[in-house]
């Protein structure tokens, strides 16, 4: 079943200096499964629990409010009995239809749910995708918290994804050495509006997008205050990799296609590396425009289409760059 520590459906629950170890479920939620509840986690460690999905906690049409907790070592079991059983059950069959690739979400699953986290630890969870924590048709405003040494082993988001009409707000955070099998190494985004600020992307590692990996053409982005450093890409965009985006618009500027606004300023990019385009690579012919740029002569820095206009501006007393990749 679901919930190896906590089951719960039309509930709240309080856990304040508590530890969930070393639980496992058959289907979702190894330490916790939440239904239509509330769960409250301050200053508790959820540990080396195991499921089907969400090896720690799996919230679905829940509210969660994390604080000053740990949420590490979770893991997830690819079973084919585990599948057969889960096909069986409404709610996690209802979960099982947001994961592209099973297992999903490491650490923490949210479908359907809003949730916030505030200084917490989300280290050495393990997923097929989304190893840290899987965010589908939900909100999650996340800060001051650490997303580390998390792996997603057969997909993308080693660190977060964030998918599916969802809306995720990162602040003041540090996402590191991270990796993704596929793409978005730290954070994957597609069809999900987030807004990034003030947080670190370091020594994080995927095929495509180390740092942070932007898929879609429809949800708007903001992106302020970011540092990327020894982030690595085997192919495409050591730092970011954004695919079939139509539009991207500029601090202080117009758009024509307001399917999707992506805001970057304050951007700082330093010793990242890939195939193509080592801080950035992307798909599709427009200018990128960086306000506010530190350390923008990326080496090996080139780009798909041909021509496109990269066009960076550097701070006050450096030299504005604008590079033409054919």
């Amino acid at each position: 079943g679901s919930g190896g520590g906590f089951f719960m459906e039309n509930s709240i629950l309080s856990l304040n200096a508590s530890l969930i170890a070393n639980n496992t479920a058959l289907q979702g939620g190894g330490a916790v499964f939440a239904h239509f509840g509330v769960v409250n986690i301050s200053h508790s460690g959820v540990t080396h629990n195991r499921a089907l999905i969400a090896g720690g906690i799996l919230i679905s049409g829940s509210t969660l409010y994390f604080e000053h907790s740990n949420f590490e070592r979770n893991a997830l079991d690819v079973l084919e009995a585990n599948l057969t059983s889960l096909e069986a059950d409404e709610v996690n069959a209802f979960v099982q239809s947001h994961c592209d690739y099973l297992p999903c979400g490491g650490g923490i699953s949210l479908v359907d749910s809003a949730g916030m986290l505030n200084s917490c630890a989300i280290k050495e969870n393990q997923a097929s995708e989304g190893g840290g924590i899987h965010i589908a048709v939900s909100s999650v405003d996340m800060s001051r918290c650490v997303i580390a040494n998390n792996a997603a082993v057969g997909s993308n988001g080693g660190g977060v994804l964030c998918d599916e009409s969802s809306f995720l707000r990162m602040s003041d955070c540090h996402c590191s050495f991270n990796s993704a099998f596929e793409e978005g190494g730290g954070v994957f985004l597609t069809m999900c509006k987030s807004v990034i600020s003030n947080t670190t992307f370091e020594n994080n590692t995927a095929s495509n997008g180390g740092g942070l990996m932007k898929m879609d053409a429809v949800a708007d982005c903001s992106l302020t205050n970011l540092s990327f450093t020894d982030n690595a890409a085997s192919s495409y965009g050591g730092a970011i990799y954004i695919l079939t985006a139509t539009e991207y618009h500029l601090a202080n500027g117009s758009h024509e296609h307001p399917e999707a606004d992506i805001d970057f300023n304050g951007i700082a990019f330093e010793s990242n590396r890939a195939t193509k385009g080592s801080c950035v690579y992307y798909d599709t012919s427009f200018t990128l425009h960086f306000p506010n740029c530190t350390n923008c002569e990326c080496p090996n820095q080139t780009f798909a289409s041909s021509p496109v206009s990269f066009q960076l501006e550097a701070p006050v007393g450096n030299v504005l760059d604008v590079l033409t990749i054919r």
